[in-house]
């Protein structure tokens, strides 16, 4: 797809009115879908085929048998991957953004499609045979050659009068998610592209404006000219060069910035944290690959000075704030440890990640033996700072991140009763049934929110929906049979160990969570399709997250590892659907006078499913007063 038309070619400030309105669209969607990934807001994200292709793999390569046997699991991957083939068209004739950018591997995938539906059939392709197709798939659509298409249809849509939301959403989501496998942070790339399409002027006035002035060069288009006093002896002339650079690039030019940052090979960097409650026999230090532990004062300092004794900086300046930080983080004692990692990359937030990975391994695995670690006291875990910095090849600041944590204020309960619930913490004699696996559950969402890695956090906040379900005996899994709530709502559920049963409980708790937003202020309304819509819409993506989660959570156990994509992803969903169903299950307990009022947890799940029974069909029927007492309730 080329591009050879006047607006292309012409500065951001010559071109039409309505095309400068679509890069207004353009970024604030770009920006908007950065939070929602951020937030877990943005349903699309997770169902990314470059993301699940890589779940797929591993059911194949280690759990093939059982997923042979799990329609729920084939039908999923199956729906999912029918969107990115030719059959998929926006309008009549014309194929959508997912079927042209997936159009150089849409055979790999058929054959996938064939794979997943042959059964025994002899004649077709197998579920081992995936893999093959899969390597090819991986390697394609992260490919410099993608980007260009992706680039090219966001020109295409950018130049259009009136731009279809939805492909512009697909190919901006796409876009942000190569570039996340790219080892970018979504911090990082929140204002990545927006700074692409950044007006001179509007900069230059922030600027020449600011005393903070670095920090704003930094937010400089991509290759602009950077400033130095020694060439440039006067702002104006550092503005001419500035504006000269700005001016030689055309709206097809800044979009294609976006290859070059794509393709920038890494570049060296340490990561420096401080630690607690480690030290090392004899005070030594010790080299594990690119991972160093030392003490400051007896094995060397953190960084080089970053100032030569003869220069001025300016004191709000980035670099002296920097150096500031550094004295702050420095405690020059002769027992306080840090640890250095080599990195390479581009993205700052992204190698801290990295780095603490590569920090908690090498405590966990090479850092055990009692010949070489000293006792801390009451043998506490290390823990690793979460201020930290960042230094170039040389040793010379690069970036640092201080913060101090905050106390946490929290809600009281309108309903509590204080007096009441105090033996239920202290209590040393049995407590009601409920009461204890609600407590339970409580105490294994907490220990998910204190977990470091992914996969602890996943695994926890599993056990506590787990613990739920457990304790409950068999529950009707039901939906209204109206034809609103058509099979792939009603007819695929998880059957196997009650997954259907949590699968329809977050379902219900999630809704009520989501609409909550809508029906908690007066006068709110919604139409009773769209509810309908949303309702049957939330149902699925809960099914689907929760297969996807207890999918990550049996390679977790049975295989200690997984090589999804997704596992920091879910594991922050799964969270948040352990701790609605925690306050959901609170409301009932609370909602009683005694103890012996209390039923069993397996009644309130019942209770749960009639109560949303009697709601979503308040909506087919178009009673919306129904609906929303259910939900404010």
């Amino acid at each position: 797809m080329d591009h050879n038309c006047d607006a292309c070619d012409s500065k951001i400030e010559d071109i039409p009115e309505f095309i400068r309105q679509n890069l207004i669209v353009v970024t604030r969607k770009w920006t908007d879908i950065c939070k929602a990934i951020k937030e877990l807001k943005d349903n699309d994200y997770n169902k990314h085929l470059i993301l699940i292709i890589t779940d797929l793999e591993e059911e194949i390569l280690e759990n093939r048998e059982k997923f042979s046997k799990n329609q729920f699991a084939r039908n999923y991957f199956t729906t999912q991957i029918k969107q990115y083939l030719e059959g998929t068209k926006k309008s009549a004739g014309e194929p959508s953004a997912k079927s042209l950018w997936a159009k150089p591997i849409s055979t790999q995938l058929k054959f996938i499609l064939e794979a997943l539906n042959s059964a025994s059939d002899s004649k077709k392709f197998e579920l081992k045979d995936i893999l093959y197709f899969v390597e090819i798939i991986q390697r394609e659509i992260i490919s410099v050659e993608s980007l260009e298409g992706l680039l090219n249809l966001l020109i295409t849509e950018i130049l259009k009068e009136e731009m279809n939301r939805e492909e512009l959403k697909f190919i901006v989501n796409t876009i942000i998610i190569m570039f996340i496998e790219r080892g970018y942070h979504v911090n990082t790339l929140e204002n990545l592209l927006p700074k692409q399409l950044s007006l001179f002027q509007d900069h230059w006035n922030l600027i020449s404006t600011s005393k903070d002035r670095l920090h704003l060069y930094r937010a400089l288009i991509y290759e602009s000219p950077k400033y130095n006093e020694e060439v440039y002896s006067e702002d104006e002339d550092y503005k001419i060069a500035l504006k000269q650079y700005y001016d030689s690039l055309g709206l097809k030019d800044r979009i294609f910035l976006m290859k070059k940052i794509y393709v920038e090979p890494p570049k060296k960097y340490k990561v420096i944290f401080k630690l607690s409650n480690f030290a090392l026999a004899n005070y030594q230090s010790l080299n594990i690959g690119n991972v160093y532990f030392y003490i400051p004062k007896i094995h060397g300092k953190i960084t080089k000075s970053i100032f030569r004794d003869d220069t001025y900086i300016d004191e709000s300046s980035d670099l002296v704030q920097f150096e500031k930080r550094i004295q702050e983080f420095e405690v020059m004692s002769e027992s306080i440890y840090y640890v250095a990692v080599d990195i390479e990359g581009n993205d700052f937030y992204s190698m801290k990640d990295q780095a603490i990975r590569t920090v908690e391994r090498a405590v966990s695995v090479f850092l055990r033996k009692d010949t070489l670690m000293k006792k801390t006291n009451n043998n506490e875990i290390q823990i690793i700072s979460n201020n930290y910095i960042i230094c170039n090849d040389l040793g010379e600041g690069a970036f640092f991140e201080y913060s101090s944590r905050s106390n946490k204020k929290f809600d009281i309960p309108n309903n509590i009763n204080t007096d009441r619930i105090g033996p239920w913490l202290s209590s040393k004699n049995s407590l009601n049934k409920s009461v204890e696996t609600w407590l339970t559950a409580i105490e294994l969402y907490r220990k998910s929110v204190e977990s470091v890695q992914s996969s602890d956090a996943l695994l926890y906040s599993w056990y506590s929906l787990e613990h739920f379900i457990n304790k409950s005996e068999k529950i009707t899994v039901r939906l209204p049979k109206e034809k609103e709530f058509d099979k792939s709502v009603f007819g695929e559920w998880y059957n196997a160990d009650n997954i259907s049963v949590l699968q329809l409980l977050l379902a219900i708790v999630t809704i009520k969570s989501k609409f909550f937003d809508d029906f908690g202020q007066k006068n709110s309304q919604i139409d009773h399709t769209t509810c309908l819509n949303k309702i049957k819409q939330a149902i699925i993506d809960v099914k689907n997250d929760v297969y996807n989660i207890y999918r990550i959570r049996n390679m977790l156990v049975h295989g200690s590892n997984t090589k999804s994509k997704l596992l920091e992803d879910y594991s922050k969903r799964n969270k948040e659907y352990s701790l609605r169903l925690i306050l959901e299950i609170r409301k009932h307990l609370f909602a009683t006078e005694s103890d012996t009022e209390i039923q069993p947890i397996n009644t309130y799940f019942t209770r749960m499913i009639i109560d949303a029974n009697v709601a979503f069909e308040a909506v087919v029927n178009n009673d919306m007063d129904k609906f929303r007492k259910w939900i404010i309730q």
